[in-house]
């Protein structure tokens, strides 16, 4: 009786230490690599150098070795979906982006009490969501007897439409002298505008856009000293295309 009740003890031992053995083990690799993909990997570390690689042996057995560049998190179980909600908004925001660079260019005359000139600009930069563009862009602005280089920040905000998409546009920049071929004068200066406009919805290709609005043009004066135009006024209206 007394070594039945032994080897029942010692069964019942054997059985515990198994099974907190097998807990300990399957604990062990709860470790989880999220990444950029939205694809995981969950077992147990082993190895992580910093900026060039991550190992991790899984329950089965298998390692592999990660790159770090490809790893989005390491995370557990408890915040796995948290930095799933992360990734997301980060590869929302990285499509928009991409999908949302665009370039303007546009053509047309300016006219003003000082004298009317002619002026092209190109424009790149990406929207924000559905009605918000924030761009950089270069200019050339044409009088008979002397031109400027104005480089200026331009934002457009949109309202929807089905076929024409409506907005107010503003800029602010400054405009390089060029005078009779020769840069560097101060024939150029601060340089502003605003307006409104209408740009055609054409999905994916090129699509007419048209502006219209007030600009200020402040000038300087020739290497002569001859001053003309001073602080100048415009009103405004281009053409061009969205691609």
């Amino acid at each position: 009786m007394f070594e039945s009740t032994r080897r029942v003890g010692i069964l019942v031992l054997l059985c515990t230490a198994v099974a907190t053995t097998s807990f300990g083990q399957v604990h062990d690799y709860d470790d989880i690599l999220l990444l950029n993909n939205g694809g995981t990997i969950t077992g147990k570390i082993i190895d992580n150098v910093p900026g060039k690689k991550v190992t991790i042996e899984r329950a089965d057995g298998m390692v592999f070795k990660v790159p770090s560049k490809k790893i989005f998190a390491i995370t557990d179980a408890d915040n796995l979906e948290q930095h799933r909600r992360e990734l997301q908004g980060c590869a929302s925001l990285k499509r928009n982006l991409l999908r949302g660079w665009k370039n303007t260019t546009w053509i047309g005359p300016r006219w003003g009490a000082a004298r009317a000139y002619m002026s092209a600009g190109s424009v790149s930069g990406v929207y924000f969501g559905e009605r918000i563009f924030l761009s950089l862009g270069l200019g050339y602005d044409y009088w008979p007897v002397a031109a400027t280089l104005p480089i200026f920040f331009h934002a457009r905000v949109y309202e929807g439409g089905d076929l024409v998409r409506v907005f107010v546009y503003g800029d602010l920049g400054y405009a390089l002298g060029w005078v009779e071929g020769v840069s560097g004068c101060d024939r150029g200066g601060t340089t502003f505008g605003f307006g409104a406009g209408g740009q055609m919805n054409a999905g994916t290709g090129p699509m007419p856009i048209i502006l219209a609005g007030y600009r200020y043009q402040a000038t300087g004066e020739y290497p002569t000293g001859q001053r003309i135009g001073g602080t100048a006024h415009y009103l405004t209206i281009s053409v061009g295309i969205v691609f």
